[in-house]
């Protein structure tokens, strides 16, 4: 009976260690900016610390190592105070751009706008993201980006939702007009391609691009979309082969 009490005593004496070890470790997290940058678990708990703001401070170099993992960059791009974060430490905000889930924190955020004005790469990482991209082409100055920022729309364009959300743009014409390939790069896409064949101007797209038609009716909504325009209705129809079962 008494060994069992002594056994029962060092498993309680056990599990008062480790948790007495994870307040220690709570309270005095590893903040040396080399040490963080080489260890994913380290930089997630001290992301999370509410003293991060202060830790920062105190440890140059300890923000960007932090940025170098995707948990802990998405931890510090959900922070209250990344504005002043960004705003402190330049490169930070395209070093969390790197990471998915950051990058679409930061494409949410209300301040998204004046960081692309500040930061001239930023647009272009956050397009690479399937994600990023389709909350960055529906923001209000998108057209404003495109214009900034050459190559955007084309790499908005690779990304189904972004693309369709620039075919639908008010401006998709001027988009058209300014960037050959761009309407075949959204026509690639079903549902950007539908955007473009119930444009009023697709007639006019096709006769300046005659393959564009064709690219279009390897859809069959868009195709359909197609052949209700009667100068496009006599165009051949595209011809889907068939795969051997």
């Amino acid at each position: 009976m008494k060994r069992k009490q002594n056994f029962l005593f060092l498993i309680i004496g056990i599990i008062l260690l480790f948790s007495l070890s994870a307040m220690i470790a709570e309270e005095n997290p590893v903040t040396d900016p080399a040490v963080i940058s080489k260890d994913p678990a380290a930089a997630l708990v001290l992301a999370k610390h509410s003293r991060l703001e202060e830790f920062i401070e105190q440890h140059p170099g300890l923000v960007e190592a932090l940025a170098k993992h995707p948990e802990a960059a998405e931890v510090l791009a959900n922070h209250p105070r990344i504005d002043f974060f960004i705003a402190k430490h330049p490169g930070l905000v395209e070093a969390l751009a790197d990471h998915p889930k950051a990058a679409l924190v930061l494409a949410s955020h209300p301040k998204i706008s004046e960081w692309i004005a500040d930061h001239p790469n930023l647009a272009l990482k956050l397009a690479k993201d399937p994600d990023s991209a389709a909350i960055l082409a529906k923001h209000p100055k998108i057209e404003e980006f495109i214009e900034k920022y050459p190559g955007l729309v084309e790499e908005l364009a690779k990304h189904p939702k972004a693309a369709e959300a620039i075919a639908n743009h008010p401006k998709i014409d001027e988009f058209i007009a300014k960037h050959p390939g761009l309407a075949d790069a959204l026509a690639d896409h079903p549902e950007a391609a539908l955007a473009l064949a119930k444009n009023p101007k697709i007639e006019e797209w096709i006769a300046n691009n005659p393959k564009l038609a064709d690219e279009i009716a390897k859809h069959d909504e868009a195709a359909k979309e197609l052949a209700k325009h009667p100068k496009l209705a006599q165009k051949p129809k595209v011809i889907k082969p068939v795969k051997n079962k």
